[in-house]
């Protein structure tokens, strides 16, 4: 062990010295929660549990640790243990509702958030979870009462005031919504834009700096606005990560596409054409979007002719050609549910007449490696955007492809604003910007969304992408011979 904090010393020290004491274990893992060894902590807790096992907080503390290690399913199970010991404390009924939400359970995560509510009426934190799971389980207006409950305990409390924005644009509440959004900046992981900011009213018309903010799949997605910025100032430079520059100097009224740094300074903003910054997920707001111009009537980003004629060439065997990808990135906290594994695409790939292509990289191509011989997969991964730029090449396979079919990651976000016919796999509960419409977004006409009847179905979900693919056959064979 390198470097043991001192609060983890006396907890191994405490430990030696009375081996046979449950709080000496508790206290080890909650030593080992503090250090970030959740798997240590696991360990450590289960001899606690196994000393005392009538004790509320023990379980509360193995239900913690295992949700961190990503064993969500026992971190319930220990979690529904610590309420049914401990059947009036607030807390219990708080961790248990979360890890129930982290299962996929917003139903019974409310349930527990509401208990926890009425244990500890005057907090307002439990009120906010009540919301949240609310809000996923599609209950978007007793999710914004149960926030007003939460604001009237804690007013102030931006992530009350942040989880209502998302809840008002799952309801495609834009005007409302995009507004709300702008609470991100009060956020402490939010990264300040340089000074000056443009924070309301016409943008400057000498020109302003866009700056990228979250993950690739946010800038994926709200790239859509830079055209409508570029027709209401006169230069449109935007700052983001290298990885992104190819793809957004495609973006019409895009003037330049730099790095943040450049821009860091008063001479780096002059030097640039431009008088002030904006954050790319502002745009909604500054443009006054109300959700009647929120779909791209083009696509919003430039694919090489010659790119997608060469990738048809090759691929293209008379079958309809259907790009798949499954795996978003394992590091965000609801990635284990809302990626399917790819045997779970089974029902679809044995539909005759379809060639098959994979366009995943890097996370779970150990599952495509491993799959049997029965799945007629072209693996492109490894030949994908190897230079600088990402989704470069993604891109022109999906303008050769017939269909995208995927599970909610940037691919879908690229697919979507390329307009390219796209079907979308979602988990229950799905995340917000997929709203509650059945099998629509406003955000990308030509998606299709196919929603989980119940956490954790894929086995329905692709039961009904495989029907759905027999019928897309029929009619995208009819048409190509039809079609001159």
């Amino acid at each position: 062990m390198s470097n043991p904090s001192q609060s983890l010393v006396r907890a191994l020290e405490h430990v030696e010295r009375a081996p046979a004491s449950a709080d000496a274990w508790l206290g080890l893992g909650a030593a080992f929660l503090a250090a970030a060894r959740p798997g240590s902590a696991v360990e450590a807790l289960e001899h606690a549990v196994t000393l005392s096992p009538a004790r509320s907080d023990v379980w509360q503390h193995l239900g913690l640790a295992r949700r961190q290690v990503g064993q969500h399913e026992q971190g319930c199970r220990a979690l529904e243990r610590a309420v049914a010991l401990a059947p009036t404390d607030a807390f219990a009924w708080g961790n248990f509702s979360a890890a129930l939400e982290s299962c996929g359970d917003a139903k019974a995560a409310a349930e527990a958030a509401l208990k926890a509510a009425e244990l500890d009426p005057q907090s307002g934190g439990w009120w906010a979870a009540y919301g949240n799971a609310l809000r996923a389980d599609g209950d978007i207006s007793g999710a914004l009462a149960a926030y007003d409950e939460a604001e009237r305990r804690a007013p102030g409390d931006v992530r009350v005031a942040w989880n209502r924005a998302l809840a008002l644009l799952s309801a495609h509440r834009f005007t409302e919504g995009f507004q709300a959004y702008e609470v991100r900046s009060a956020r402490p992981q939010h990264r300040a834009l340089p000074q000056p900011v443009w924070t309301s009213g016409e943008p400057p018309p000498e020109g302003v700096v866009v700056h990228h903010e979250q993950g690739f799949g946010d800038t994926l997605q709200w790239a859509r606005f830079l055209p409508r910025l570029a027709q209401r100032t006169s230069r449109v430079v935007v700052a983001a990560p290298e990885r992104l520059h190819g793809l957004l100097q495609s973006v019409d009224g895009v003037d330049a596409v730099i790095s943040r740094e450049q821009v860091s300074t008063a001479e780096g903003l002059q030097a640039v054409g431009c008088t002030a910054h904006v954050g790319l997920m502002s745009l909604g707001a500054r443009l006054q979007e109300d959700g009647q111009a929120l779909a791209p009537a083009a696509p919003v980003f430039a694919v090489d002719p010659q790119a997608v004629a060469h990738w048809r060439d090759e691929l293209h065997d008379g079958r309809p050609l259907v790009a798949i990808a499954w795996q978003g990135n394992p590091a965000y906290e609801r990635d284990h549910l809302r990626s399917p594994p790819l045997p779970a695409f089974e029902p679809a790939l044995r539909v005759p007449g379809v060639r098959w292509i994979s366009i995943q990289k890097f996370h779970g191509l150990e599952q495509l490696h491993e799959a049997p011989a029965s799945m007629p997969i072209v693996d492109l991964g490894a030949r994908l955007d190897l230079q600088s730029h990402a989704f470069i090449d993604t891109a022109a396979v999906m303008s050769a492809a017939d269909l995208i079919i995927t599970g909610d990651t940037s691919t879908a976000h690229l697919a979507g604003a390329l307009c390219r016919p796209t079907w979308v796999v979602l988990s229950r509960p799905a995340d917000w910007r997929w709203g509650h419409l059945p099998h629509r977004t406003p955000w990308y006409p030509s998606m299709r969304l196919f929603r989980q009847p119940s956490p954790g179905d894929w086995a329905s979900v692709f039961s009904s992408v495989a029907a759905s693919l027999g019928d897309w056959i029929g009619k995208h064979s009819k048409h190509a011979v039809e079609s001159p």
